[in-house]
């Protein structure tokens, strides 16, 4: 009996062990599961987060990128503006120039008389040249310019204080003007009926110094285009392309050639010898187009069009109204854009598809619909600006700044003082 009951209570005993070592399991697995979800759940969200971060670091890369391209667009569109007052000073060759905020204007009118403005505090001051100028340019910190067949021979260099230095003896017709040099024609007799430059093409420092002859014998106006020189040769009159230092002459066109315009994608040349023939000649595969007769042209780094009468057919007859051609530099093509009446007119300026034309007053005509309107302010086109200058007791005392986008005016009244000449 003892031992019976004995064993039971031994079997009852191991009963429960097992028991406790089953619930033991049981707890173990239910901690190890807790555990993992545990785990899984901080995986889910550190996933979560770094999702979101991603996705957070991805829109703050996508608006850099779209504040990239916006600033990159920005500078596009701004980089012809910022450029087209520098070109025109630096290479032109006139009257007016301006830099910022510095305008230089040759009143030949009046005697030898430059005037300086400076458009920012309204000051100004008047120079009296050793010879009345014909021409000229400007690079930011010094004016040069030219006298005519007429007035004498020179170049000159005149501070923004006034000061006036010879730097050449001899007679030219052009300069070019880059930041180190002068390139210039060394004047070799003179036309009495075009007035063109005509001689050797040199270059020098802008002391005056280091004269070199780079291309002996051209004629006309030339035009510097990166590492290149466009010319028309003296003695055939045909266009030519050299390299800066007047190496690797390549022929581009035959007649009696001038360069009206020029950029990278173009040349817009005049043809003499085929009766003041405008041509087109696209510079990747010198494809050559004609285009009209007589009349001007407008080309800048980026846009071309040309104010002419259209050829109608191959006998070189010609419509009797004048037409703005925008030249299509992709489809090597030049598009009528307007047509109009007008006896002598000159294309001085296009901006935002609107033609700034020329003949006895001043019209803009829009491109895109036909639209004239009529006396608009007769002065000098840059940047989207006209400036037109003032003149009271035989002096210039008031700029008008027109914004050709509203046409609104800002009246600059000037204020002399003496110059160092």
């Amino acid at each position: 009996m003892r031992r019976g009951a004995r064993e039971r209570n031994n079997l009852n005993k191991r009963k429960k062990k097992v028991q406790n070592k089953k619930i033991l399991v049981i707890a173990i697995i239910i901690l190890i599961i807790a555990l993992i979800g545990l785990a899984y759940g901080l995986n889910k969200t550190h996933q979560a987060e770094n999702e979101s971060a991603q996705e957070v670091d991805k829109k703050v890369e996508e608006s850099n990128e779209e504040n990239i391209e916006e600033n990159q667009e920005t500078e596009k569109n701004q980089k012809p503006q910022e450029k087209e007052e520098i070109k025109y000073s630096m290479t032109k060759g006139n009257k007016f120039v301006k830099i910022d905020n510095t305008i230089a204007y040759i009143d030949s009118i009046n005697g030898n008389n430059l005037y300086i403005f400076n458009i920012k505090d309204n000051s100004a001051i008047q120079v009296n040249t050793p010879k009345e100028l014909w021409k000229i340019y400007f690079d930011g910190e010094n004016i040069y310019g030219v006298p005519n067949h007429y007035s004498g021979k020179g170049i000159y260099k005149i501070d923004l204080q006034g000061k006036v230095t010879q730097i050449y003896e001899g007679e030219s017709a052009q300069l070019w003007l880059t930041k180190d040099k002068i390139y210039f024609v060394k004047q070799n007799g003179f036309d009495e009926i075009n007035q063109t430059p005509q001689g050797d093409l040199c270059s020098m420092d802008k002391g005056g110094n280091n004269i070199t002859t780079i291309i002996p014998n051209v004629k006309n106006y030339f035009n510097i285009l990166g590492n290149k020189i466009y010319y028309t040769d003296g003695e055939t009159r045909d266009l030519y392309v050299a390299d800066i230092n007047g190496e690797n002459k390549e022929e581009l066109a035959q007649g009696r050639t001038l360069i009206a315009g020029i950029n990278e994608k173009y040349i817009v040349y005049v043809d003499y010898e085929d009766g003041e023939k405008y041509h087109v000649v696209y510079l990747d595969d010198k494809t050559n187009h004609e285009v009209g007769r007589f009349g001007s042209c407008y080309v800048t780094e980026n846009e071309g069009y040309i104010l002419t009468r259209k050829l109608v057919d191959e006998n070189n007859n010609i419509e009797n109204e004048f037409s703005v051609f925008k030249i299509d530099s992709n489809n090597k093509e030049e598009k009528q854009m307007l047509k109009n009446d007008m006896v002598l007119p000159y294309l001085a300026y296009v901006y935002q598809n609107k033609a700034y034309i020329e003949e006895q007053d001043v019209i803009r005509a829009d491109l895109e619909n036909g639209n004239i309107e009529e006396n608009m302010p007769n002065g000098y086109y840059l940047d989207g600006y006209c400036y037109e200058l003032r003149m009271t007791d035989n002096r210039i005392n008031e700029i008008g700044i027109y914004n050709l986008e509203n046409m609104e005016e800002q009246k600059i009244a000037l204020t002399y003082f003496l110059s160092d000449n």
